[in-house]
Order: C-alpha cells, then structure tokens, then sequence
C-alpha cells in the first residue's frame, strides 16, 4: 500500500468547482493509495458566514481529503502533520501548497467577496505550519485586499481580509 501522486509541476491542474446555498468548492484531485484505492483531493471553500449579514461575507477554508472506496466516507487532514504519513516527498508536498494557492485565487477571481475570514483549524501551530495561512492572507492582498492579523484565540490565528474599495 502505497499513495501515488499524480501531478507533475509541468502539467495542467484539472479544477473541479461546485457552487450551492452560498458556498463555493474548488477541488483538485492529487492522489491515490494503489492498496486501498482511496483518493484524495486538495479542497478550498468559500463558505458564507451564518449571521454576519453580508451577502459576500465569507470564511476560507482548506484541507486534504481521503474519499473511500465506498463513496460514503471520507476523512478531512487538516494539519500538515497529519499528511505526512502519506504525503512525505518534499517536492510533492511544495506543489501540493501551489494547488492550494492555485485553488485560493480561482477563488477571488470567481467569488469576488467582500469578507474573508481564515482561522487555523490547529490551536498553537508552529510558525512553519503557518507559512501557508501567511501566503493565503499575501495573495488576497495582492488581490487589492486589506489583510489583518487578530489576535490569537485559544491558540488559533485568525486573519481578515477585506475587499478595498
């Protein structure tokens, strides 16, 4: 048993986008186990915030998921940690972070919101574990955001991105 990655820097992402009650998926498949034929997917979501009013009010998230053989369960990683027991290769696990950011900008470009809010899922990750949540917040500001750093919460980042005007 052994997971295969399947993408290459030099090839095309195939992007799969789902859209429904206000939220937005970005999906690209990265990989299988040849033993247990589970797949897994990196995810990033727009998802809205329950009563924060704005229509374009929005709270990122991402992951790594594990879909079973049988359809009807899968497991979300949430943490870098997690993933290297079967994403160890450095470089596999670089482009997996491009996908990521890849899937963040198709993101503001179809999306457009107003708000982004991103918390880390992990209480007190080290600051490596955050490079990724700092790269996020660097693209949306690129992106003409206004990005900002609370304060941490038990243990959890949060930052706040805002549409300029």
């Amino acid at each position: 048993m052994a997971f295969v990655f399947v993408h290459s820097p030099d090839e095309p992402l195939e992007i799969i986008e789902l859209s429904g009650n206000g939220e937005h998926i970005a999906r690209v498949a990265i990989g299988y186990d040849d033993g247990t034929d589970h797949t897994y997917s990196v995810v990033v979501a727009l998802s809205p915030i329950p009563g924060h009013g704005g229509l374009h009010d929005f709270e990122l998230v991402f992951s790594i998921v594990e879909t079973y053989v049988d359809g009807d369960h899968s497991h979300n990683y949430w943490d870098g940690n997690e993933t290297k027991s079967f994403l160890s290769d450095v470089g596999e696990r670089a482009l997996t972070n491009a996908i990521v950011m890849t899937l963040v900008q198709r993101l503001i470009d179809v999306v457009a919101p107003d708000v982004v809010s991103m918390v880390t899922y992990t209480s007190n990750l080290p600051a490596r574990a955050l490079r990724k949540f700092h790269q996020i917040a660097l693209l949306f500001a690129q992106n003409g955001y206004v990005v900002g750093e609370a304060d941490p919460w038990n243990g959890q980042r949060i930052w706040m991105m805002t549409r300029g005007t």
